[in-house]
């Protein structure tokens, strides 16, 4: 028996290390601590001091692809005096429709709701709604939404004017449920449908360039935007300030969402609400009283009162 010190390489972790080898049974096992792996040598051993290289390769099997994230809302609905709660969990980019189609995620059976009436959805960590062209409309508060509606813990959806369908109102409540970390966090208005009463907002710098600063937006005013364009901006950042693009955001009212809104303007660096979550580019996202806000860094935080 023929006993040869040879130089190998693992075909698992890559480590290099000697080991005595039987020619009769070219076996070795990785000397890594933690790693183990076995595999077979060469029958013929080079010379001491060159690496060895495996006479075949165990296929790995490939990795399993990442679990999308889990997103959990529940939802207290009441058809007609009926009451019930459903919990919704949002996979991935996936939306639920709802109407009184056995075809939809969500069958409402009542005559005030149309086949499919509209879509939950999850987007940035937010709750959205959306009107699929039903007859009877959607209602935020009682104020009917016609454009995309973010949703927060508190809010009453009504499939229909609640005011019209005495006895026969469908209405869908969104319940602190855990799920979504910007629904527990986002302060609710004590005053139902507050957010969409407003005349006015006042805007104010927390911290950085505009700390202390305060700046009111009425409905008919034009938007305010924030920016280091002096020619366009209201609210100015010097040029000092690169992280901020020349025009970087925007607050206005939006009378087709009847509530005011904050929308990036495309900027570089993003614009960021409450706890972090980005907002889309160009998409207005509707304000709530106490929501907070930074474009590009934390450095320049502001808040919205209602």
């Amino acid at each position: 028996m023929v006993i040869t010190r040879r130089r190998v390489r693992c075909v698992k972790c890559g480590t290099e290390f000697d080991t005595e080898d039987v020619t009769a049974a070219p076996v070795v096992r990785c000397a890594r601590f933690g790693c183990g792996a076995v595999f077979v040598m060469r029958e013929q051993p080079p010379e001491y001091g060159q690496p060895e290289t495996p006479a075949f390769t165990p296929s790995l099997p490939p990795l399993p692809p990442p679990e999308p994230v889990v997103q959990q809302v529940k939802l207290e609905f009441d058809i007609g005096g009926l009451k019930y709660t459903k919990k919704i969990l949002f996979n991935g980019s996936k939306r639920f429709s709802f109407g009184r189609s056995d075809k939809n995620d969500i069958v409402i059976p009542a005559a005030t709701t149309s086949s499919f009436h509209g879509y939950f959805y999850v987007e940035n960590q937010l709750l959205y709604i959306c009107d699929a062209g039903s007859k009877n409309g959607l209602y935020i508060n009682g104020v009917r939404i016609r454009t995309d509606a973010p949703l927060y813990p508190g809010d009453i959806i009504y499939l229909g004017n609640p005011n019209s369908h005495a006895g026969q109102a469908v209405s869908i409540r969104v319940m602190p449920s855990g799920g979504l970390g910007r629904m527990e966090t986002v302060p609710i208005n004590d005053a139902a449908g507050s957010r969409f009463a407003a005349k006015t907002i006042t805007l104010t710098g927390l911290t950085g360039y505009f700390a202390g600063r305060t700046v009111q937006i009425g409905r008919n005013e034009p938007p305010v935007i924030i920016g280091r364009d002096s020619k366009v901006c209201t609210l100015i950042y010097p040029e000092t300030e690169n992280q901020i693009s020349a025009q970087h955001c925007s607050l206005f009212f939006d009378a087709a969402a009847n509530s005011f809104c904050l929308k990036d303007l495309g900027s570089v660096n993003g614009t960021y609400i409450n706890d972090g979550v980005k907002l889309t580019p160009n998409k207005a996202f509707s304000l709530v009283n106490n929501t907070m806000f930074y474009p590009a860094t934390r450095k320049n935080l502001l808040t919205v009162k209602i």
